[in-house]
């Protein structure tokens, strides 16, 4: 299966139509699953382009850039038994580290660089 978005954001001041800081033009999101028996393994890719922000760390504040974060995702999912399964992933395959103006829109789902995770789902 695949599956693909595209998200455009035109985030203007509605009076000076200026860019608004912290936010991204487009998003892109695409996934492809294989299904071999019962393991599944999915890829997905998530683009945030055109993050419109300042350096942070630099006072006072210097112009806003646009910057661009990308980044692979792997998941295989197997089944451990009949009511439980196991799944194992990689967000951030190649250790990407967010734009120094990303700050202001970072979320729980991309932190910075390389992450590994385990779970154990129960059916009950």
């Amino acid at each position: 299966m695949v599956d693909a978005s595209w998200e455009h954001l035109k985030a203007t001041d509605g009076v000076t139509d200026a860019r608004l800081t912290g936010r991204y033009k487009n998003a892109l999101k695409a996934s492809a699953t294989l299904t071999l028996g019962a393991v599944e393994a999915t890829v997905r890719y998530r683009g945030l382009l055109g993050l419109w922000g300042s350096n942070p760390a630099i006072r006072p504040s210097p112009p806003p850039f646009a910057s661009d974060f990308e980044t692979i995702d792997l998941v295989i999912m197997a089944p451990l038994t009949d009511w439980a399964e196991l799944t194992v992933g990689i967000n951030n395959v190649s250790d990407e580290l967010t734009p120094i103006n990303y700050t202001s829109t970072g979320s729980i789902e991309d932190p910075a660089g390389r992450n590994v995770f385990i779970s154990i789902r129960t059916h009950f």
